[in-house]
């Protein structure tokens, strides 16, 4: 009761003999008597029909449902199609065109090998400028789950035994066998839990971290360009031997292919840098170009030398990991501090 007689009307005939500030503090210590509990704002409740409307769809459920149909409506887009489509399409149709002519003997299945290499990585990084921006989940979980699938893909047909194999309908036997003739070096299927499959796994890992980015452009035109590249012209131009060098008992290298590996990583990371910047994936009053060709070229010869003294098969590790760090690195230092931002 004291409670009560405490949070009456000052102008009831109850509190004419208290105090008014002892009143007001006695009603602040009682959240639930409140007179602001019991006030209603005059537009609390909404009135017309495009007011409830509106305080309907500021509900957390209604919101939340609403940013999922808004996220379906990106992922269904014409543009996220278009890009999707083609990415599938292009890497699809170079595999069974690289496969066709490993397997007819037309060409060696290390040059095929490489030039899927190349131009894999070279679509699907070029169809990112398709997304739109402002976007990139949807671009980063396509193209993660098309690699995650070729992953799955890869290790069940290296170790799929042949008895299994052979149990298979046509049409598989034949794409299989397409794929084992472009990718393996030595013809067995083993090979395609090595270095394929690191091929796809460090490029999904860098493409969801990093999707469009200075560091991940530089990084994705060592790892498609430069390595792709380098092999093929060490086997074409560093034959002499004075043009060659072995770090450790690794394997050969050669001059050329280390030249070639330098100079197409910094033309790649240009390139595809001019054209995410002209795609608005980055900020222009942040990106300089002069200071990403810079980092670009201190990147590219990091990982030169990375891929002139890694192990076989573990190139597709050690470039990348040596660009990341390098722009780490870089951007640590204050000289280049747009190298992981992206706008896509």
């Amino acid at each position: 009761m004291s409670s009560f007689k405490n949070c009456v009307s000052p102008s009831s005939p109850l509190a004419s003999s208290m105090d008014v500030s002892s009143l007001s503090r006695s009603c602040a210590m009682l959240p639930l008597y409140r007179p602001s509990a019991f006030t209603a704002h005059p537009r609390a409740m909404p009135t017309s029909k495009s007011e409830q409307l509106l305080a309907l769809s500021s509900s957390p459920a209604i919101s939340a449902g609403l940013r999922l149909r808004g996220g379906w409506d990106a992922l269904l887009s014409n543009e996220i199609l278009l890009a999707t489509g083609t990415i599938l399409v292009a890497i699809i149709a170079q595999i069974e065109l690289f496969g066709f002519l490993a397997k007819r003997k037309l060409l060696p299945s290390v040059v095929t090998r490489k030039l899927t290499h190349i131009f894999a990585g070279s679509t699907m990084l070029t169809c990112f400028a398709l997304f739109p921006v402002g976007q990139s989940w949807v671009g980063r979980l396509v193209v993660a789950s098309f690699l995650c699938s070729f992953i799955v893909a890869f290790s069940l047909i290296a170790y799929i035994p042949e008895e299994e194999l052979v149990r298979l309908p046509k049409f598989l036997q034949v794409r299989i066998a397409s794929i084992q003739s472009m990718a393996c070096r030595t013809g067995r299927r083993e090979e395609l839990c090595r270095g394929t499959l690191l091929y796809c796994a460090i490029t999904a890992i860098v493409i969801c971290l990093l999707w469009t980015s200075p560091a991940s452009v530089i990084t994705l035109s060592c790892l498609f360009l430069g390595d792709g590249l380098a092999d093929p012209v060490g086997r074409l131009l560093g034959r002499p031997a004075i043009l060659q060098y072995r770090v450790g008992w690794f394997g050969k290298k050669s001059y050329p292919g280390s030249l070639a590996f330098f100079l197409s990583s910094l033309a790649g990371s240009f390139l595809w840098g001019r054209l995410f910047l002209a795609a608005g994936h980055y900020d222009r009053t942040l990106f300089q170009e002069e200071a990403f060709l810079r980092a670009a070229a201190v990147c590219a010869l990091v990982a030169t030398v990375a891929e002139g003294i890694s192990p076989p098969e573990v190139d597709n590790i050690l470039i990348p990991l040596a660009t990341l760090l390098t722009s780490y690195g870089l951007q640590a230092s204050g000289s280049v501090p747009f190298l992981f931002h992206t706008l896509g």
